[in-house]
């Protein structure tokens, strides 16, 4: 009964730290690259990871209705050390992102990480809502609206884990004493039709919740908002794009 009462509690205990780091862990992007260049850029009002990373840069959004960029966020500036990212319309843009739990130490086995999308505008004037981004899926890749979808992709990479206890973490080459791995975004090409000399503001949404046609009585939808100088250049990346993953369709979301 005594070794019942023990493993009992050990497994509590386990279970109820799974659950405050899934709490205190949100996500945001770390970096963004043209995958074949090496350039990298930052998000808005990007600082790095000081002892602040968390509230300064995760964003949970309430609703729909709210705007998609934090309000830090809601303007185009970024530090000297942190600065925005500069591509070739052509240009593949991949992105990193550490997991912070939400693939290596899951709630449930049956929980999913989620899915991030993309969205782009030349329009720097106002700040759209979650809604309205989502919107623009319908438009698929038009570059004749206020803003365009750019493509998704799954929020594991199947490769990154944080430093835990966890199987995943062992088994992807990191466990107790490693150095964690950051989740690496498939990312979008820069549309084709950008002119150098033009700034082109990119969301990144990620649908923790799954809500396109899974589980449309949870919301839990997070956001990064950045702007990429576009310059001259022959664009594409020469290597061989990443796979990225198949948005459900449109008849799918709840």
């Amino acid at each position: 009964m005594r070794n019942f009462q023990i493993f009992f509690t050990r497994m509590l205990l386990f279970m109820l730290f799974i659950g405050a780091q899934l709490a205190m862990s949100h996500s945001w992007l770390d970096s963004v690259q043209v995958e074949a260049k090496k350039a990298v850029g930052y998000i808005r009002d990007f600082n790095g990871r000081d002892k602040e990373v968390d509230t300064h840069n995760s964003y949970l959004m309430s609703s729909t209705r709210v705007p998609v960029c934090k309000l830090n966020q809601q303007s185009p500036k970024n530090s000297v050390s942190f600065p925005r990212l500069k591509a070739a319309p052509g240009d593949r843009v991949v992105a990193f992102h550490t997991e912070n739990g939400h693939v290596s130490l899951p709630a449930t086995s049956s929980s999913k990480s989620g899915v991030t999308y993309w969205f782009g505008t030349t329009n720097q004037q106002e700040i759209p809502t979650l809604g309205d981004v989502l919107e623009w899926r319908d438009a698929g890749e038009e570059e004749d609206g206020p803003g365009q979808y750019l493509g998704a992709s799954t929020y594991d990479d199947k490769k990154c884990a944080e430093p835990n206890q966890s199987p995943i973490s062992a088994q992807r080459g990191v466990g107790p004493r490693g150095v964690g791995k950051a989740c690496k975004d498939s990312g979008f090409d820069i549309p084709k039709g950008l002119k150098p000399g033009t700034i082109f503001t990119v969301y990144w949404v990620w649908d923790f919740s799954e809500h396109f046609g899974l589980n449309p009585n949870f919301f839990e939808w997070y956001s990064s908002c950045l702007d990429i100088d576009i310059v001259l250049g022959s664009g594409g990346n020469g290597d061989k794009p990443v796979t990225g993953y198949k948005a459900p369709s449109r008849a799918r979301i709840g």
